[in-house]
């Protein structure tokens, strides 16, 4: 546990809803050559979020199509709001205009990372076998965004966009940030300082400020919060796994 700069990519053991964003009176109407789908946004600060739509050709059991030929309020940048329309041409997407599918709007909330599960199992890494158990990592980097929305700061040098992973932070605030997410969503934080418990709020001042510190901070598993991967988790999730299943928030 050094003292080091990086991105954090966090881990949570238990699942958490951390989208607030609600897609409401989505209808599909089929179309000559087209499908449009209209819905309306809402979130309670207005952030923008990114639109998709997942396609089920087995009565939804699984939604595994992702298609490409859409237009309208569907990608980056969507702004909550009533009257939303997205327009799906299925034939360029090489699906037949008269087969039954349905359709899933998904909104992606850039306030925190969306998670992914992990199912557990073993491997080898090289020197001997490693057996996991099912966790959940997020999908990509905390973002600027998220950061300072927990820590009322932005550390950043590339910053400009608030979507760009956080960076220029050391492994403290890493995991301070981590109990006071896990605090903020209602889940109980992992990391505990000396004899003060697991609220950063009560850590005495300097608690960061000298690498010896890091023996007295230790890391409760069997917490419920968000803690950072260890070495095997990484190295597990980055080789794909057993299975890496995208959990819709």
């Amino acid at each position: 546990m050094k003292k080091l700069y990086q991105s954090i990519m966090l881990l949570a053991l238990a699942f958490s809803l951390q989208a607030q964003f609600q897609i409401q009176n989505p209808i599909a109407t089929p179309g000559l050559g087209r499908v449009t789908i209209t819905y309306d946004l809402a979130h309670p600060d207005n952030r923008v979020c990114t639109i998709s739509i997942e396609v089920s050709a087995d009565g939804g059991a699984n939604y595994n199509i992702f298609p490409l030929a859409v237009t309208g309020d569907v990608g980056d940048g969507i702004l909550p709001g009533e009257g939303k329309s997205i327009i799906w041409f299925p034939a360029a997407d090489l699906m037949s205009e008269g087969d039954n599918y349905k359709i899933r709007i998904k909104a992606d909330d850039h306030y925190f990372p969306p998670m992914a599960f992990v199912e557990g199992g073993s491997f080898h890494n090289g020197t001997s076998t490693i057996s996991l158990s099912s966790f959940y990592i997020a999908t990509y980097e905390v973002t600027q965004e998220s950061y300072q929305t927990v820590m009322s700061t932005n550390p950043s040098w590339y910053f400009g966009n608030p979507v760009r992973p956080v960076e220029r932070f050391t492994w403290f605030k890493a995991i301070e940030y981590c109990n006071r997410r896990s605090i903020l969503e209602g889940l109980n934080p992992c990391y505990r300082y000396d004899s003060y418990g697991y609220n950063p709020q009560d850590w005495p001042l300097g608690w960061n400020t000298t690498a010896s510190n890091h023996l007295l901070i230790t890391c409760n598993w069997n917490r419920n919060g968000y803690r950072l991967p260890t070495e095997m988790e990484w190295m597990y999730a980055a080789r794909g796994s057993n299975a890496l299943t995208l959990i819709q928030l």
